[in-house]
């Protein structure tokens, strides 16, 4: 690999930044009983997925066996490569591709950029469950340690070259501040001062704020080989998709304006629609395969705004080579503008909030697609899902030879980010 202007340093911070909050998993951040140790184990990616293959039972039909061996069929892809991932474990898990990156430099002189490997996500957890900590002054201790123990590189650029993870969905929920106090759900720190110029990477950003870069949320699906990557793509390619659509979601009540619950009755109303009612079944991040397998065979899925913008089940959907069907423009268009192509037409559906509240029927616009249509915009999709996904971490240098993954992706992008904004302080 060519390290020229791609030298990374990685401040040694002191591990009650990082280390020592993974330590704590068990109950140790805050009061509740909040435990994510087991999404801690291999390197944040968490526990290897149980994909035990089922036999169809006995004393079944015809139709009833073949339907269970097809399901058992589908199943039989999440032998490999599959993890219960928490996505939210974002920071651990950039954290841990970073050392073990090739072109990290231990000499500070010598980086192109600076990474900051603070767990601002898990470390909130205690302001955000906790009544007796200050919201307004998380963070404010890691910018006290970079000012005293990375002075000349923290103040050369004005902290421009730096670059940090939160392994939130927003960043709302880290710049809440007014007058100086936390107001709502959420704490200050991408309020400081000193962190107005670092470049976030986030699952969420605000789309007017150049320095904020979304990236995919972790999946469960993270391959040791490109030959794992190829065996899933090839069942992408293969799997018979008898659904024209599907959604797997369910109503909000204390979100009144929000179209789920026309897409929920729509879809259940449809015999072209596989609806996975999140009431009924739990839809666990952790145990991905009762949407996937619907996913698997579905054409096109229905990805609404949620609480927020985005969500994981957009990534879900597009692993499995469904087309997703956006609602409005901040759920991807403005948000992935790393590892989504530009022309939105090429991979996605796009129809208005609007228009599904004045009673467009999403079954008759999805009908306008031909088979060839719906087959060269899932092509489209299997092309770019190496960047969607974040390799297992020993073993992702081969995922050079495919483009690279979410974290190449992310890393190209941040840098050239941060040679813009030296090269505009320079210019000024």
């Amino acid at each position: 690999m060519i390290c020229r202007g791609k030298h990374i340093y990685i401040h040694n911070l002191p591990p009650e930044f990082n280390s020592d909050l993974v330590a704590r998993c068990r109950y140790g951040i805050t009061s509740r009983l909040i435990n994510f140790c087991p999404h801690t184990s291999n390197d944040g990616l968490g526990m290897n997925l149980d994909s035990k293959k089922q036999r169809p039972p006995r004393n079944r039909s015809g139709s009833a066996i073949a339907a269970a061996a097809a399901a058992a069929a589908v199943d039989d892809a999440f032998r490999h490569g599959w993890y219960k991932t928490d996505p939210y474990m974002l920071e651990f898990i950039f954290h841990s591709r970073l050392q073990s990156y090739p072109c990290r430099t231990s000499n500070a002189s010598m980086a192109d950029a600076f990474f900051i490997p603070y767990y601002a996500r898990l470390d909130a957890l205690r302001y955000l469950y906790n009544t007796t900590q200050q919201a307004e002054t998380h963070g404010k201790k890691v910018v006290e340690w970079l000012k005293e123990n990375a002075g000349d590189e923290w103040r050369r650029n004005g902290g421009c070259d730096h670059f940090m993870v939160l392994g939130r969905t927003t960043s709302w929920d880290f710049d809440v501040v007014s007058d100086g106090v936390v107001e709502s759900w959420g704490t200050g720190i991408l309020s400081l001062p000193r962190m107005k110029n670092v470049t976030t990477v986030l699952l969420e950003r605000k789309p007017w704020l150049e320095n904020e870069q979304a990236v995919p949320y972790p999946t469960s699906f993270h391959p040791s080989s490109v030959l794992e990557l190829y065996r899933w793509l090839a069942k992408v390619r293969s799997v018979e998709r008898r659904s024209l659509f599907a959604f797997a979601g369910a109503t909000r009540a204390h979100l009144k304006d929000s179209i789920r619950s026309r897409l929920l009755q729509q879809c259940s109303e449809s015999a072209a629609c596989s609806l996975i009612n999140c009431h009924q079944l739990q839809c666990s991040n952790h145990n991905p395969k009762p949407i996937m397998n619907v996913f698997l065979r579905s054409k096109f899925c229905l990805q609404p705004r949620g609480n927020i913008p985005t969500h994981r089940l957009t990534f879900d959907g597009m692993i499995a080579g469904c087309i997703p069907v956006f609602f409005h423009e901040h759920s991807a268009y403005t948000q992935y503008t790393l590892h989504f192509p530009s022309h939105r037409k090429s991979y996605s559906v796009y129809i208005s909030e609007e228009q599904i509240t004045l009673g467009t029927s999403i079954e008759a616009e999805l009908l306008k697609f031909s088979e060839d249509k719906i087959e060269q915009m899932r092509e489209t999709i299997v092309s770019f899902i190496p960047k969607l996904l974040y390799a297992r971490h020993s073993h992702a240098a081969g995922f050079q030879s495919v483009q690279g993954d979410a974290f190449d992706t992310t890393l190209e992008g941040v840098l050239q980010k941060v040679a813009r904004y030296k090269e505009q302080l320079n210019l000024s």
